[in-house]
């Protein structure tokens, strides 16, 4: 009787395939064609197990060998609501163990912001509601103070009651065709308050919400979207050796704008790759479906860059953020903040696609803000290379900026990067201690590509322009910001000539009331040539346009106003 086979335990087996995702032979191939079908046959009872397994799934859809591996994952992964379904069968449907990992059909639970909240209301309706099982655990009931501020008068005698608490009555006052979440969103949405009050309230109270993800695309499972033509690897994963300070040398990255409609599901696209893994960004909050663009580094990897509504712009910066996608799933995210010729820039590829490709995602980002948006002096924040950020520790994020041309800004860091790095090359097994990966982690870093000697490289600081302002408001006004306000726009409007700005937009004149105090404050304002003033008016009217970039290279080609700005963020720096 011929001997029977032994089955392959299915952690081993599931293992055996996460084992050889970067790999692409054709036996390679072969073998995780052939491991995915036994899997597909087989119950999976362990969390871990379950986790692991849809992450190599996820990353094998993003970087499939061939088409038949294409085939098969996307296959499986449609169908992973059996698993999970099988999971909650044996384990009982109050396990919590795969929840809060972006799978579909799971939980989600995370407090959400205010403006995020709103979104998923309006976009998830009763799958997105308070989690009242983690607000029974506060010691306090933050909700409660809300409440007496949107009820009716004579309802307070029920909120007062020690004995209803804020979820019963919240669920006798919301009826039955919302939830107790889009109830409480629409009572503040609806009162008689500023918006940024509104946000505080409720962003203060810090309320829990439970999102169940259902089948949706939000979840991590089904996020991918369908491409025309996908990328195969052949090979390896292209590791590049990159250096960032040549990238004038390099070509121009083509961008192109995309049409409203199809901005709008780039956004939405984004926001639902950061909120099952409890990401926020203020420039995704308020993206502009106006203006996104997308560009292509090639090898099916596509970067789309949204930038801000006009009404949620900053007045000094402009702030885009970037949705990173490999044949159709989105992998990571990024940032932009220009500032004259500065440009905050990061990026941030998701855990289950770190890879060697990292750096030609980044390459691409930085020669699109280098190229198309006039950026020359690159600024990477320290969190971004691990202070505050044990993520950032664990991946050796100063180091990966570090080859890429990024150097330290503070010069006692700057000491310590470049003995380290000599400590590198003379052992090639040398490994940075945690303790000191840490101290390189206490600044900032940046490639400062422009002419002439800049060491030690002094960043143009939006905050220390903002001081100004509340040092002349505080010094001349005794503190009365209305009364400088009105006062710093007769004296900006003054200085300017008076100019007529009555054809403008809302939009373009909310920016000029936003820029009066800081124009109010320019000392010798009143002495520029007439085309600097009507320089200075264009660029601030083009803050209120639909597109951003137009004001991106006004603010850049106006050097009075840079050298007078550099003045008053000296002045408040020297002043605090």
């Amino acid at each position: 009787m011929p001997e029977k086979k032994l089955k392959t335990p299915t952690g081993e087996l599931i293992n055996a395939l996460d084992n050889s995702k970067y790999s692409y032979s054709k036996k390679d191939n072969m073998a995780k064609i052939a491991q995915i079908n036994e899997l597909s046959r087989r119950k999976i009872k362990s969390p871990t197990a379950i986790i692991k397994y849809h992450e190599a799934l996820c990353f094998m859809q993003a970087y499939p060998g061939n088409a038949a591996i294409s085939r098969i994952v996307d296959f499986q992964l449609s169908e992973f609501y059996k698993i999970v379904g099988d999971f909650r069968e044996s384990n009982g449907s109050g396990d919590d163990r795969i929840n809060d990992t972006g799978m579909v059909d799971t939980i989600i639970r995370y407090p959400y912001s205010f403006n995020m909240a709103l979104w998923l209301s309006e976009n998830f309706g009763s799958d997105i509601d308070i989690d009242w099982d983690d607000y029974s655990e506060k010691e306090d009931d933050p909700i409660s103070g809300l409440l007496s501020a949107f009820a009716i008068y004579v309802e307070n005698d029920g909120i007062d009651d020690e004995d209803i608490s804020s979820q019963d009555w919240i669920e006798n006052a919301r009826g039955k065709k919302q939830s107790s979440l889009a109830w409480l969103l629409r009572r503040i949405v609806s009162a008689n308050i500023p918006g940024s009050l509104k946000q505080h309230l409720y962003d203060n109270a810090e309320i829990g919400l439970k999102w169940n993800l259902g089948l949706s695309d939000s979840s991590r499972t089904l996020a991918k979207k369908p491409v025309k033509r996908a990328f195969f690897q052949r090979s390896g994963l292209k590791k590049s050796r990159i250096n960032l300070r040549n990238a004038g040398r390099k070509t121009r990255p083509e961008i192109k704008l995309l049409s409203k409609t199809a901005g709008r599901a780039v956004i939405n696209r984004l926001i639902k790759a950061l909120l099952p893994r409890h990401r926020e960004l203020y420039p995704v909050l308020f993206a502009n479906p106006h203006e996104v663009y997308e560009t292509s580094p090639g090898r099916g990897l596509k970067i789309f860059i949204p930038g801000m509504r006009p009404e949620n712009r900053m007045p000094l910066e402009t702030n885009y953020s970037a949705i990173l996608v490999k044949n159709g799933v989105p992998i990571g995210y990024g940032i932009a903040v220009l500032f004259f010729d500065q440009c905050e820039i990061a990026i941030n590829v998701f855990d289950t696609f770190r890879s060697g490709e990292a750096s030609v995602i980044f390459d691409h980002f930085f020669r699109v803000f280098y190229h198309n948006f006039g950026a020359r002096a690159f600024i990477m924040r320290k969190w971004q290379v691990g202070h505050e950020n044990e993520e950032g520790l664990q991946s050796g994020s100063f180091w990966f900026y570090h080859k890429l041309g990024f150097r330290p800004i503070e010069q006692e860091t700057a000491r310590l990067a470049e003995s380290e790095h000599k400590k590198i090359q003379r052992k090639k097994a040398y490994r940075t201690d945690l303790k000191t990966l840490k101290k390189l982690a206490l600044s900032d870093m940046v490639i400062d590509l422009r002419p002439g000697p800049r060491n030690p490289f002094e960043e143009l600081r939006v905050s220390d322009i903002g001081m100004a302002v509340t040092k002349t408001v505080a010094e001349d006004f005794d503190g009365d910001g209305k009364r400088a306000e009105k006062s710093l726009a007769l004296k900006a409007r003054k200085n300017l000539g008076n100019p007529d700005i009555g054809g403008w937009n809302y939009n373009e004149k909310s920016q000029f009331r936003r820029w009066s105090p800081l124009i109010g404050i320019i000392p010798d304002l009143a002495d520029w040539k007439r085309s600097e003033k009507s320089a200075l008016l264009a660029l601030i009217r083009s803050k209120g346009t639909l597109q951003e970039g137009k004001f991106v290279k006004l603010l850049q080609a106006h050097n009075h106003l840079k050298v007078a700005i550099k003045k008053i963020a000296r002045s408040a720096a020297n002043r605090i």
